[in-house]
């Protein structure tokens, strides 16, 4: 591209006269133009081509005119009303995730305290009732051994009281029906190992019933007859069987007391038994 010439006028100013103040002594313009030569330079080799710039607002002054100056830039103050709001809203939401942050964490400082209280409040309760299943552990095995003690100290009582109750239905059994005098007979018998040379004793009330039930004073036992003979000194139903050194004990009395002395001890080997 080839450089232009440009013009620009050349104002020439007279100074006044000192002391005149008239407007005849004001000073006077003159105006010129002068012509500047531009520097020739050297060409360049060619750019790129890109993207012509927007159209000037303002058309280049002419010739004979004064060039308007260009806008003065705006000073660097004016720049931070811009960046102002921006500011103010990065400080706004930073003191609003502050305050959620910081209510977040004391929700969760009070939840956390709520539940080390629930925490402890259930360990309570857990001792509590660890206590009350011991007491209730050691209650059942005091009452077990108070039961125990209750029964072993009612047991005999309690079976003479059987024994004796047990006497007296069969007494009134045997009022009913005498032939069960030849089942107490023959039961004391069948206990001796040989009956040949055996014998009965009864006491005399047991005679008179045994002979009522009889006829005889005798039992037939195995084809073997058996007398009976009156002993004043035992008591009580039933009979006395013997033979040579044989000896049983056929009353209803001592066979009861037998059969308690039986329960007895069976009941002592359970408690002696791990």
């Amino acid at each position: 591209m080839t450089a232009k010439a440009f013009r620009f006028p050349v104002v020439e100013r007279s100074e006044a006269k000192p002391g005149w103040l008239d407007a005849k002594s004001a000073p006077v313009r003159k105006v010129a133009f002068a012509t500047v030569q531009p520097t020739p330079q050297k060409a360049r080799p060619a750019a790129p081509v890109q993207a012509a710039p927007p159209p000037e607002s303002a058309a280049a002054p002419e010739s004979g005119a004064a060039p308007e100056s260009a806008p003065p830039a705006a000073p660097e103050s004016q720049a931070a009303p811009v960046m102002a709001p921006q500011l103010e809203t990065r400080a706004i939401l930073e003191q609003l995730e502050s305050e959620l942050r910081a209510e977040i964490d004391a929700e969760m400082e009070k939840a956390r305290a709520e539940l080390v209280a629930l925490r402890d409040e259930l360990d309570a309760e857990k001792r509590t009732l660890q206590e009350e299943k011991a007491r209730y552990a050691q209650a059942a095995v005091e009452l077990a051994a108070a039961r125990e003690l209750a029964f072993g100290e009612a047991e005999e009582p309690l079976l003479e009281l059987a024994c004796g109750i047990a006497e007296a239905i069969v007494g009134a059994s045997l009022e009913r029906d005498p032939e069960l005098w030849t089942a107490f007979a023959t039961a004391a018998l069948e206990s001796l190992d040989d009956p040949r040379d055996a014998k009965l004793r009864a006491g005399q009330d047991a005679f008179a019933m045994l002979l009522d039930a009889l006829g005889a004073p005798e039992v037939t036992y195995r084809g073997v007859r058996v007398p009976i003979v009156v002993d004043p000194s035992l008591d009580g139903l039933g009979c006395v069987a013997e033979a040579g050194r044989s000896r049983v004990d056929g009353r209803l009395a001592e066979r009861l007391d037998a059969v308690k002395d039986a329960l007895i001890h069976e009941r002592r080997r359970a408690k002696e038994a791990p």
